[in-house]
């Protein structure tokens, strides 16, 4: 254990967040290497506010950090990540499916109203023609 992460752990979560805006939770995370609710963006990111407001070096929290996420890459190798949340391609195109379902159905409503709408018009159309030779 490096004397920095012992630095930072006498400090305490409580002031770190105080001082950082790092949320309590995720500075104890780190403290005690559970990286397991943040994500690898987000690690890198608080653990460069951490070096910078403290002027400490995380070196061996890096790396215990980097075999975690590559050993969680190796279990989502055939999931894509968006916005730091996995998602399988199966619920992809299922989604994908939807929208195209729901496109076809309003698109096919819109038809059905401008036709129907048509044939109103179509209907008070009357032919004069045939009053205007009776009344002569």
């Amino acid at each position: 254990m490096s004397s920095d992460l012992e630095k930072l752990r006498e400090i305490g979560a409580q002031k770190i967040f105080e001082q950082t805006h790092i949320t309590k939770e995720h500075v104890q995370a780190i403290l005690h290497k559970s990286f397991e609710g943040l994500n690898k963006v987000q690690f890198n990111g608080f653990i460069s506010i951490l070096e910078r407001e403290y002027q400490v070096d995380l070196k061996d929290v890096k790396e215990a950090a980097s075999s975690f996420y590559n050993q969680q890459n190796g279990l989502f190798d055939t999931n894509k990540e968006q916005n730091g949340v996995f998602v399988t391609p199966e619920k992809e195109k299922k989604s994908s499916a939807i929208y195209i379902i729901f496109s076809v159905l309003i698109i096919s409503l819109a038809i059905l109203y401008f036709n129907f709408e048509n044939s109103l018009v179509d209907e008070s159309k009357v032919d004069n023609s045939l009053i205007e030779s009776v009344k002569k």
